[in-house]
């Protein structure tokens, strides 16, 4: 067994190494040469406000539309029905319609109501009254109105109306509206209040102001207000009061109506309905303008889907209201009432259209759009826009939706209530439906309009002709449009396209927004839809292969071509076709002129072709990506810069680097930093790389005002690295680098770099120059940001830019490990994540170092040892060894520079010779011993002198020495333990004291070179070693035995600590053993298992209690605790623990399980005659007298308990031989195994820790090691006070650093390069291409009819051409009907063009072709498949061997 640690290298070997700039610097240097109650209430009534102010904004902004006359429709499909849809019967009088539905509440029962005190009762009346008075102001607080003293839904009634002066520059929208009831609320009891009234005359006159306002304005503007002038009292209301109304209706826009969509009645003089102009209604014609009323809404609130399958278990919010409503109102309730806003703001508006009842995706192409749907949904935090029912193109939208939805915890804050936690819906998808059409609407009404609906609702999967449909379950809110219509699918499309076109507009009035219509299948209604979106700039997405308006249209689209003047045209002779394709594709269209209007709608759209995208669902492309393509090129993104930040929204870097990069390779300065700051925080790794390709410098772009808005970007509330700033921060609020350098601090022991020392709040106050610095390495910067937010694939790019990769891999592992200690034992899934990126680093670091190995070792060995000024002058072993990266120092290259060190300063030291040579001195220069580098002056030999003196200082020599001196040191305490201890200290106990106390110096000198920059971290870096631990126990034990033993008193203590401090320097003569890679492996299993025996005597002491104390109780009954002292107290605990214990072991004691023969009578339990008898023949102390006394009384002797002791001690056996014995050999078995495993990766990197160790310690043995200590005082002092000028050794490396510069980044890119080679060829990568082969075959397969069909258009287009030339009469060209398989094909992306009069033998031709070339694809796919089967069961079988090997 060899003691050399390094026998495993070759001497010969070191030879090789040569001495550069950095070494030699460097080994001069070393050697010397150089953080209720009222509360509650007022929370409840926080939130009755706000849901009040919810309930005012609805009943005061939308309207529902009531059909007042019946007319019978004579073409109706349902006999009887009006035109507007219904039976006679459901035609009610304006009077009823005014009524709201009245809900009878069950008397509660005595029993079942609650007590309450009268205070209690009287707070509940405040709190009512106080509701009611809100309730009511509401919309007169809207109006500027005092006080309505009359039922405001009673039927036909005009209000009583006192009035205060309107303000109209206060309210000047619906949204104002809404929050300005609150405002008002108190302003409804204003006793000066005054009532005024109307006779005849004035009645005639107050129509006429209302009918001037309503009609005086023209048809931009109308009113809708009901009333009985004649139910009133003629003196309630004043003239002087009804002039002005015209300025309240006008300013407040609360009644008002757009113009061209409604046209209203008002109560007319004589009490009948009258038309704004003053016309009677007539019965003969009906009219939407003068048969349908306007009410206020009834239908508002949720709905809770009652199928298992539909939808979450959240409900979906809903509300009626008709069909002119302002869409400002509609865009203030889905911001500020439902919240659609949050928690991120929506970046597109998906609108999907197509097929109603027929319409069914199934399979691959489901499969396919769901995918695609809910991927550019989730990128882009999109609104899903549709018309609701559980059929068709909707149905298969909600099943999407249903599939991707999840559930995100926000906070939110109302409009009167506090901030808290809301569980909302992460997809929002909208159903815009018309309430005519929707099945069971009747349960959709609120019973109760004083507050919103709770409605449980049961959606029907049988789809009935003509009759209404069922809503969609996964949709999460619903506007139910209402034009008056009923069993009718109308009067949605306008109020849909007018809120998609609401939503594009620019703020203020709009969202701002973009919106993609999406086309799947459809009819002419959907032609129409794709007409409208077009005309206000919508894009358009058809997904061709859905069948019927989706196919067309993609057709159409793609014989469309642009005219030089811009315009797009359809091809010469392919209207006629068109005509073809709409009489077979939409066969409900029968009318000639019907479909001649579909065609003028299809070529309308197609005039619009850079809007419109056509995505093939049976392709193997993405729909998210044409979705994204539509955006593009509609005309709402103009500029390139906007076109590229929409595709950093949705995430395609290959979009942007096709299309965008492309068409402006240059950017100017500045045009890409917000984009790389969004790109850094979403993680979007492939952009970051974009955006540096593309002309981004880092450098220049990383400034301190960026990394600190990156840091307080990245410090989530929560977040652990929030948590860990937060500690190290002195800001309340914002954070500044200052504070993320305190917490390197803490996680690195050292962390040096000016602009974190420099971004202060009060450096930044008085110097803004200071945001404006930049750093010298930005990608190292980065990737601490990146790895301490939890952004490891970000982190993983930035290391390959770092201006040292391997010292910021290595760097980035230590980081991580101090991230995963940070973290408490319960935070598993954070504390695996850091685990593993440690892992994934610490690979990174071995193998970039084995790749720079590899290319040249001298280089690599100088990687190893540059230091690093950000890191406090460490180097990367220091950095391995902080971040205990066993993998990282085991490598060959580590290991060669820590053997240089162990011999530093000479090529040739045997161990044995070393060890000789402390002791003779001579033998330091006999060159067959000894061979020395060249580190004299001027890179010469070394003088005499100075090989003595790297000799004695190298930590080789040092181990010898220091391991000498301590046997030594183990003799004299010995001698002074056995035979020197006296009461007076003799010369050599003296020296013993002295000597440990050289050794106290040794220790406080390690603590003081750790690494960490504070006391605290050096203490804490010390104890991290398991011998420095060690150490402490025996100094200590050393001072309190000497301390002990210097009192009279004590004296004998003093000997028992001395003797028991004895066992424990000799466990630290293991240190020795370290050196050796058989015996230093055994040690690290020596103290890993010493922790597992103290959980082992934690599960035994519980057993050995149980057992001792239950077994003594009956062995000894004459125990008494009244003469309890010290001898007895240590027998029991003899008997208690320590008898358990050997029996364990196999001393069973039997003997002594007997229990002793002695009787213990209790004597109360004798009766009184016996005890007193007892008592007076005591004297004659007779046995017999005793046992009759025994006989009466009860008595107990221990024998008589022997059984119970013998059986309780089978049981303990039990557990305590077998079961606990052998969990713990299990146990030690178990840590055996793992040291063995990585044995030596623990010894080298023990190793490392001992040389390190010595390196740092005197070269001086003790006790004369205070003299060198006191050398290094002085020396520093010197350094402090009195050096003038520092040696500047950066300028003497320059270029050999800059050399390892170059190096090691043609390193990392080789390393790069392997590893996308190793990618490139595995077995998924070839699938895959294999994969796309396929497919371009199939697709090609698919085509090459179309194609030969385009080469005959050619054809036929050349021989025009000729005839023209030759003055002759041009041939016409016949079309005929498509080929039936060609009609009933799907279409498949490529342009059609119409088919020309073809021989049939030429047809046949063609057709026996493509079956010809459909055979061979089936028969290729046949063959890859089997080959990909055959690959797939050769690697099961080869994982199968591996496992069994295992």
């Amino acid at each position: 067994m060899s003691i050399d640690p390094f026998t495993s290298y070759k001497v010969d070997d070191l030879t090789n190494y040569a001495m550069n700039d950095l070494r030699w610097t460097l080994q001069r240097k070393k050697i010397g040469l150089k953080r209720r109650t009222r509360a509650t209430r007022e929370q409840c009534v926080m939130d009755r406000r706000s849901k009040d102010l919810n309930l005012t904004f609805v009943k005061s902004h939308f309207r529902r539309k009531e059909c007042v006359r019946y007319v019978m429709n004579p073409n109706a499909k349902v006999e009887g029905d009006c035109f507007c849809g219904m039976q006679p019967e459901l035609h009610l009088p304006p009077s009823v319609l005014m009524h709201p539905p009245t809900v009878t509440q069950p008397p509660s029962s005595a029993g079942n109501m609650s007590i309450k005190t009268l205070i209690e009762e009287e707070e509940e009346d405040e709190d009512d009254d106080r509701r009611g008075t809100r309730r009511r102001s509401s919309i007169l607080g809207a109006l500027n109105i005092r006080q309505l003293r009359t039922n405001f839904l009673s039927p036909l009634r005009l209000p009583i109306i006192t009035r205060t002066p309107a303000r109209p520059s206060s309210m000047q929208d619906g949204h104002s509206n809404a929050k300005s009831t609150s405002n008002n609320t108190n302003d409804n009891n204003d006793d000066q209040n005054k009532e005024v009234g109307l006779d005849d005359e004035e009645k005639a006159r107050f129509w006429d102001g209302l009918i001037h306002v309503v009609g005086g304005i023209g048809d931009d503007e109308i009113v809708v207000f009901g009333g009985d002038l004649n139910d009133h009292n003629p003196e309630s209301v004043s003239v002087s009061e009804v002039t002005p109304l015209d300025e309240v209706l006008v300013a407040n826009g609360i009644t008002l109506r757009t113009q061209g969509r409604h046209r209203s009645v008002v109560p007319g003089r004589e009490g009948g309905w009258v038309h704004v102009g003053g016309q009677r209604l007539s019965g003969e014609k009906w009219s939407i303008d003068t048969h349908v009323m306007d009410f206020p809404t009834n239908a508002y609130g949720t709905i809770t889907f009652i199928n298992e399958t539909a939808g979450s278990n959240k409900p979906a919010k809903y509300v009626r209201l008709a069909s002119d409503t302002l869409m400002d109102h509609v865009l203030t309730l889905l911001s500020d009432y439902w919240h659609l806003l949050d928690p991120l703001r929506p970046q597109l508006v998906i609108s999907v259209t197509g097929g109603a009842k027929n319409f069914k995706l199934d399979g691959k192409k489901k499969a396919i759009f769901s995918s695609g749907l809910i991927k550019a949904v989730k990128s882009t935090n999109a609104w899903i826009l549709t018309g609701g029912m559980h059929v068709g193109v909707m149905r298969s939208v909600g099943e999407a939706v249903n599939q991707g939805q999840y559930i995100v915890k926000i906070k939110r804050k109302s409009f009167f209530a506090e901030e808290r936690d809301h569980m909302i819906r992460g997809i929002r998808c909208l159903g815009v439906v018309p309430w005519g059409y929707i099945r069971d609407r009747e349960l959709l009404v609120n019973p109760d309009v004083s507050k919103f609906a709770s409605v449980r609702y049961k959606v029907e999967e049988k789809v009935e002709s003509l009759k209404p449909l069922s809503l969609n379950g996964d949709h999460t809110h619903f506007l139910f449009v209402d034009d008056g219509r009923r069993n009718s699918f109308r009067g949605v499309d306008d109020f849909r396209t007018e809120l998609e076109e609401a939503i594009m507009e620019g703020e203020p009035r709009g969202l701002g927004v973009p919106v993609v219509l999406l086309l799947l299948e459809g009819g002419i209604n959907s032609i129409l839809k794709c007409t409208l979106a077009l005309r206000r700039n919508i894009p358009i997405v058809v997904v061709a292969g859905t069948g019927r308006a989706a196919d067309l249209l993609a057709y159409a689209v793609s014989m469309t071509i642009q005219t030089p003047s811009g315009r797009f045209i359809m091809r010469k002779g392919h209207k006629t076709q068109l005509m073809n394709r709409i009489s077979i594709t939409m066969r409900e269209l029968q009318s000639h002129e019907v479909k001649h209007k579909c065609m003028e709608h299809v070529i309308e759209c197609c005039s619009h072709l850079n809007m419109i995208t056509i995505f093939d669902i049976n392709s193997s492309e993405e729909l998210d990506r044409y979705i994204l393509y539509a955006l593009l090129t509609g005309d709402a993104q103009t500029s390139l810069l906007d076109q590229l930040g929409l595709a950093l929204l949705w995430d395609r870097p290959d979009i942007a680097e096709s299309h965008i990069f492309t068409a402006q390779p240059t950017w100017p300065p500045g045009a890409l930093e917000d984009l790389m700051t969004t790109a850094l925080l979403e993680e979007k790794v492939e952009f970051v790389q974009l955006f540096v390709i593309n002309g981004l410098v880092m450098a220049d772009y990383l400034t301190v005002a960026k990394l600190r808005h990156l840091y307080n970007q990245a410090c989530v509330p929560n977040s652990h690295l929030a948590r860990m700033l937060q500690r190290s921060s002195h800001q309340q609020h914002s954070l500044h680098l200052l504070d993320v350098h305190n917490l390197l601090q803490v996680v690195m022991r050292q962390h040096h770099d000016p602009p974190y020392l420099a971004d202060t709040s009060e450096t930044v106050a008085t110097q803004p120059a200071v945001s404006y610095l930049t750093f010298q390495d930005p990608y190292q910067e980065l990737l601490l940001w990146a790895i301490m937010s939890r952004r490891v694939s970000l982190a993983r790019y930035l290391w390959q830019r770092c201006e040292s990769p391997l010292c910021a891999a290595v760097a980035a592992a230590c980081l991580y490990r101090a991230l995963w200690h940070s973290l408490g034992a319960k935070n598993t899934d954070i504390r695996q994540e850091y685990h593993n990126n440690k892992t994934e680093f610490e690979s990174l670091s071995v193998d970039l170092l084995c790749q720079c190995y590899t290319q040249d070792s001298m280089n690599a060995m100088g990687l190893i040892e540059r230091r690093s000024a950000k890191w406090g002058d460490m180097d990367c072993l220091e950095l391995a060894l902080m971040g205990q990266n066993m993998p990282f120092i085991s490598t060959p290259a580590a290991q060669a520079s820590i053997e240089l060190n162990w011999r530093r300063g000479m090529i040739r030291a045997p161990f044995y010779a070393v060890l000789i040579a402390n002791i003779i001195p001579i033998l330091i220069f006999w060159p067959k011993l000894f061979k020395f580098q060249k580190l004299g002056d001027n890179g010469g030999d070394l003088t005499i002198l100075q090989k003595v003196i790297v000799f004695y200082k190298s930590p080789i020599s040092k181990f010898c020495a220091h391991s000498t001196i301590f046997v030594l040191f183990l003799l004299l305490y010995a001698y002074v333990v056995l035979f020197d201890f006296k009461y007076n200290m003799t010369w050599r106990e003296k020296l013993l004291v002295v000597w440990m106390g050289t050794y106290m110096l040794d220790e406080i000198s390690e603590i003081a070179s750790e690494q960490s920059s504070t006391l605290r971290g050096k203490i804490s870096d010390w104890r991290n070693s398991v011998w420095n631990r060690f150490d402490l126990v025996a100094l200590s034990l050393a001072s309190f035995a000497l301390a002990l033993r210097m009192g009279r008193a004590t004296f004998t203590w003093g000997r028992i600590t001395y003797a028991i401090n004895t066992t424990v320097f000799y466990v630290r003569l293991f240190r020795i053993y370290r050196i050796s890679y058989h015996l230093g492996p055994k040690l690290v299993i020596f103290y890993r298992m010493i922790s597992e025996v103290l959980v082992f005597m934690a599960l035994l002491i519980i057993f050995i209690l149980g057992y001792g104390i239950a077994s003594q109780s009956l062995l000894h009954l004459n125990r008494n605790y009244v003469s309890f002292s010290l001898p007895s107290l240590s027998n029991i605990i003899r008997d208690v623990v320590l008898t358990p214990y050997w029996q364990m072991y196999g001393e069973l004691l039997l003997e002594e399980l007997t229990g002793e023969d002695e009787r213990l009578c209790h004597a109360s339990s004798c009766p009184p005659s016996a005890f007193a008898t007892c008592a007076t023949d005591a004297i004659n102390s007779s046995d017999d007298i005793n046992n009759t006394c025994h006989q009466e009384c009860l008595c107990e002797n221990s024998k008589d308990y022997s059984w119970v002791v013998n059986f309780m001690l089978i049981f303990y056996l039990i557990i305590g031989n077998i079961m606990l014995l052998n969990l713990l050999i299990a146990i030690f078995t178990y840590v055996f195994d793992e040291v063995q495993e990585n044995s030596m990766e623990i010894w080298k990197f023990e190793m490392f820790r001992l040389i390190r160790e010595y390196d740092h310690k005197p070269a001086f043995i003790p006790p004369f090691n205070a003299i060198e200590y006191g050398w290094r005082a002085g020396k520093k002092l010197w350094k402090l006070f009195c050096r003038k000028k520092r040696e500047n050794l950066d300028d003497y490396m320059k270029e050999t650093l800059e050399s390892l510069r170059i190096f090691e980044k043609e390193a990392i890119q080789t390393y790069q390069a392997r590893i996308t080679q190793a990618e490139e060829s595995s077995i998924q990568n070839n699938i895959k291409r294999m994969s796309d082969k396929i497919d371009k075959i199939a697709k090609y397969i698919d085509q090459k009819e179309e194609l030969e069909e385009i080469e005959e258009d050619l054809e036929w287009i050349m021989k025009e051409t000729d005839e023209l030339k030759q003055n002759k009469e041009p041939p016409t060209r016949a079309h005929t009907p498509l080929h039936p398989m060609a009609e009933s094909r799907p279409y498949s992306g490529v342009s059609r063009t119409g088919t020309p009069a073809l021989a049939r033998y030429k047809v046949d031709a063609v057709s026996r072709r493509l079956d010809h070339l459909q055979q061979q694809l089936q028969q290729n796919k046949d063959s890859v498949e089997g080959m990909f089967k055959t690959v797939l069961d050769r690697l099961d079988r080869i994982e199968n061997k591996r496992k069994s090997e295992k």
